[in-house]
């Protein structure tokens, strides 16, 4: 019998090993048995992921290294490298570097982090010191080189994954349990401080004031409590006669601990967890995030501890529409009891939401929903209001999908745009990535694999779209180092050359802007300040009007500082040139590629595919030459369809032998893929014999329809996957399928 069965989308993502026999639900036609380096798409389609772009290379590849997000504002967001007792910065894509550093002055003592100039190099301050001969200073180990602007932080390189941190404008604070809260504070690019508050926690010495037994004061940073009531007098004579005790009233030091977690809400800085009061959370005075003096005033600083019958220990804190509490024995929320009324010390309301217990790992919100892994770092659960039953519900968002989180999820962040997606990062090094669409019923998983291990990942607003960064370990000529990388756009633009599907890679390019073309023979192109030489070849494209020109390759001559001609060509016949277009000269050695050495690379130039090559000494040579040139290490897109289900007379087709003997894929924006069975493909034709071998072709959309590789079998399933550095978005599969009934 023959049929067919058409998968018109993948918003299912890739499902479970388990799920192999359901073909009695609707997510098995929405899914797919592997769908490895495609994002789904909310639309439907699977879209083969970009690539990643080098920044640089960690501090100290040998140690790991934490991505933070800080963001101001659309045009001033900033990723955090933070390491073994360091942090570095990142902004539009490259890592700051110390602008300035005060001349070595021999009678100033020096701390770390200070920078300094000596014979025109930057100096970083790695041990404390006073003055001295700098040459001493030098060789002992006290300054090192360098341009990159950095500070000294207090966490180890095993304790930077427990700090926690919140953001109000300028000012992160952050939380670790064995330091004291600290604060990040940024004046300029190059200009952020690491300090340590006072928090106060009573309010100060008022000599007109009637104290009675039980009140609280600071007097020069020792706290202490009235044990006889009394008027106002000399605090010293009070003191000596016994009115006042020394007492300790922070709820947190190096004996009790420091809390763990931080958020901001409601105009106050939260505080939680130590581990003498694990389930307590501290909120300070009313936009005075410092002050944590307690009191009955509505602005004064709350403290509540969650009355349970098991452990709570809470493990963050975020913040919603109201304030959230991961504990280890379930979410909490946290209140006013009221709509319109703001939480203070004689309005606090707290309720449990569910008992899935939380890990540490930072969760974050899509909509009204609240996403927070479980305690094994495995369920992924997807908690909110329903009114309903009035109460909180927690859903698993990993039901369909229960193997993508295998070895536990360590890292996670959210880009809003283009897609709603989490990104999820495995101990194992692998990347598991949820596109989530409430509405629209999409909720589909999809791995990410690349050359080497994920460890870290951090989200930041970039011209109009959210930039994924991470950093990854990476085996380099016999070496592990760590790396931090960007994920180009999902959406290259209009220009082919511009398609970025290398990962840990980098792009030559240097387009010169076209101002003028004649319609002379030979054309005379106009680019103020090109720089270009006699008989270099150039590229051009994007010229409205004279599009002739565009995409083409072209040799110069007779150049002057802004025009040169274009040997042998003739415009006399073009169109008009109306405005625009870009001219880029052409080379065939790039070198700076240090950081990939030893390794076999995949290259994209001026939009075509090119043979691999590995990088020597920093250096990859082709065999002619190109504008645009996009050099990094493969990725490899795969999907795996499910096995194929059509009724046939006798019931079901699962376990009858059966053979695909063709099928249809639909493309969107697509080049370069190959298709058939899972052991066996054939190269899907984008070129046709017809078309010039110059320039590139233009990406396909619509439909291919492909010769099936296989036999007769029991499993009959659609592979798709490329090994080219091309676009690759699939929007359906339809095999065509001939079933045996037996």
């Amino acid at each position: 019998m023959k049929s067919s069965q058409i998968t018109t989308n993948f918003t299912a993502g890739e499902l479970s090993p388990q799920l192999e026999g359901r073909t009695d639900i609707e997510m098995y036609f929405r899914g797919v048995k592997k769908l490895e380096n495609f994002l789904p798409r909310p639309y439907g389609g699977a879209f083969r992921r970009p690539g990643t772009y080098y920044a640089n290379e960690v501090k100290a590849s040998s140690k790991k290294t934490r991505l933070i997000t800080f963001i101001f504002s659309n045009v001033q967001a900033y990723i955090l490298e933070l390491g073994d007792y360091y942090m570095r910065f990142y902004k539009d894509e490259g890592q700051i570097l110390k602008s300035s550093a005060s001349a070595w002055v021999t009678s100033t003592g020096y701390v770390v982090g200070n920078y300094i100039t000596s014979g025109s190099v930057k100096y970083y301050c790695k041990v404390a010191h006073t003055s001295g001969t700098f040459a001493t200073d030098l060789s002992a180990g006290k300054w090192v080189a360098q341009d990159i602007y950095e500070i000294p932080t207090p966490w180890s390189e095993s304790e930077i994954w427990d700090v926690q941190f919140a953001q109000s404008f300028d000012v992160m604070y952050f939380a670790h349990s064995s330091y004291s809260p600290r604060k990040l504070t940024r004046t300029a690019h190059d200009a952020w401080t690491m300090t340590t508050p006072t928090f106060l926690f009573a309010n100060a010495w008022v000599t007109t004031t009637t104290y009675a037994a039980g009140n609280y004061i600071t007097n020069g940073g020792t706290t202490y409590k009235c044990v006889v009531g009394h008027t106002s007098g000399t605090f010293a004579t009070d003191l000596s006669n016994g009115k006042w005790t020394a007492e300790n009233r922070s709820p947190w030091d190096g004996t009790k601990g420091y809390p763990t977690a931080v958020t901001f809400y409601e105009q106050r800085l939260w505080l939680a967890g130590n581990n003498s009061q694990p389930q307590t959370i501290w909120g300070s005075q009313s936009s005075i995030y410092e002050n944590m003096s307690l009191g009955t005033g509505d602005t004064d600083g709350v403290e509540f501890t969650i009355a349970t019958n098991q452990s709570c220990i809470i493990e963050w804190l975020t913040t919603g529409t109201l304030l959230e509490i991961g504990t280890t024995g379930g979410p909490f929320w946290m209140s006013s009891g009221s709509e319109v009324k703001p939480i203070t010390p004689s309005s606090v309301y707290v309720k449990q939401s569910n008992h899935y217990s939380a890990s540490d790992v930072l969760p974050k919100h899509i909509g009204q929903y609240l996403y927070f892994w479980q305690k094994n770092g495995r369920i992924l659960r997807e908690q909110t209001y329903t009114l309903e039953t009035d109460s909180y519900n927690a859903a698993n968002a990993t039901i369909l999908a229960e193997h993508i989180s295998e070895s536990g999820i360590v890292d996670m962040a959210y880009q809003q745009s283009p897609d709603n997606l989490l990104w999820c990062v495995r101990a194992d090094g692998k990347m598991a990535v949820l596109t989530r669409e409430h509405d629209q019923k999409v909720m589909a998983w999809a791995p990410q694999i690349t050359d080497g291990l994920f460890e870290s990942v951090a989200v930041i607003p970039v011209d109009g779209y959210d930039q994924i960064w991470v950093i990854v370990k990476r085996k380099i000529n016999g070496t592990w180092k760590r790396y931090v990388e960007f994920f180009k756009p999902l959406d290259y633009g209009s220009f082919l050359e511009d398609a970025f599907y290398v990962d840990c890679g980098l792009t030559l390019d240097n387009p010169k802007t076209i101002t003028g073309a004649t319609k002379t023979n030979p054309v005379v192109i106009t680019a103020v300040g090109h720089g270009f030489s006699n008989g270099d070849k150039v590229r051009i494209r994007a010229i409205e009007g004279m599009t002739e020109l565009n995409r083409y390759r072209f040799t110069i001559a007779n150049k002057t500082t802004d025009t040169f001609e274009l040997v042998g060509i003739d415009g006399t016949a073009y169109t008009a040139y109306i405005q625009g277009g870009e001219v880029r000269k052409c080379v065939r050695t790039i070198s700076n590629l240090g950081h990939l050495e030893g390794k076999s690379v995949v290259i994209l130039a001026d939009g075509a595919a090119q043979p691999q090559e590995t990088v020597t000494s920093g250096i990859v040579t082709l065999d002619d030459d190109y504008g645009e040139i996009h050099i990094g290490l493969k990725q490899t897109p795969k999907l795996l369809g499910n096995r194929a289900e059509v009724q046939t007379p006798t019931g079901t087709a699962q376990g009858k032998t059966q053979r695909i003997y063709k099928f249809m894929l639909r493309f969107y924006k697509s080049l370069g893929c190959k298709a058939g069975s899972e052991t066996r493909q054939e190269t899907v034709v984008f070129r046709t014999a017809s078309m010039p071998m110059e320039p590139a072709p233009e990406v396909f959309t619509g439909d291919k329809e492909i010769p099936y590789p296989g036999g007769y079998t029991k499993e009959a399933r659609v592979y798709v996957t490329s090994d080219l550095p091309l676009p690759l978005n699939i929007l359906a599969i339809v095999p065509f399928i001939e079933t045996a009934d037996f």
